[in-house]
């Protein structure tokens, strides 16, 4: 189920509207959102789990790294292979839909060890796709119903 929050991501972790996020990140350890920073400082973690993978491996699209921090659980989706790449941002190909929803199945099985029913993404994350909102949401939509779990959007 699709859940749609005014509540920016880190008001809806310090209100305990949820307790799972999702960052989105390259194979190369960048992270699509603007929120990075405040994500680097209040979850460690999450850049600790990320460098036990190895930088630029191509092998990582499609999955997730995770830690739990401050009672937060922190999951790393491998989303795309470089943010930088240029030509990829030119052409539009940066963002692969089906990359992203082998990540969220794979969310399932995370939030499940953990006993978790949610998890939350900031829209601002798609930023660097130069997506239009109303496509992301409708994407968004389609994992929504199509995975066991509450996707949360900050919209």
């Amino acid at each position: 189920m699709l859940i749609t929050s005014a509540l920016p991501l880190f008001d809806s972790i310090e209100n305990g509207f949820t307790n799972a996020i999702i960052n989105l990140c390259d194979c190369f350890g960048n992270i699509s959102s603007p929120n990075s920073i405040e994500i680097r400082v209040k979850y460690p973690g999450s850049y600790a789990a990320d460098r036990m993978t190895r930088k630029g491996d191509l092998h990582k699209l499609g999955t997730v790294s995770c830690s739990l921090e401050n009672n937060t659980l922190v999951l790393n989706a491998y989303i795309c292979y470089n943010f930088n790449d240029r030509m990829s941002i030119d052409n539009a190909t940066l963002f692969d839909p089906t990359i992203f929803f082998a990540c969220m199945h794979q969310v399932k099985d995370v939030l499940s060890d953990h006993n978790l029913i949610g998890v939350h993404i900031s829209i601002t994350s798609f930023i660097k796709f130069g997506i239009e909102s109303s496509v992301i949401l409708s994407i968004l939509t389609h994992v929504a119903n199509n995975v066991p779990y509450n996707l949360i959007v900050t919209v």
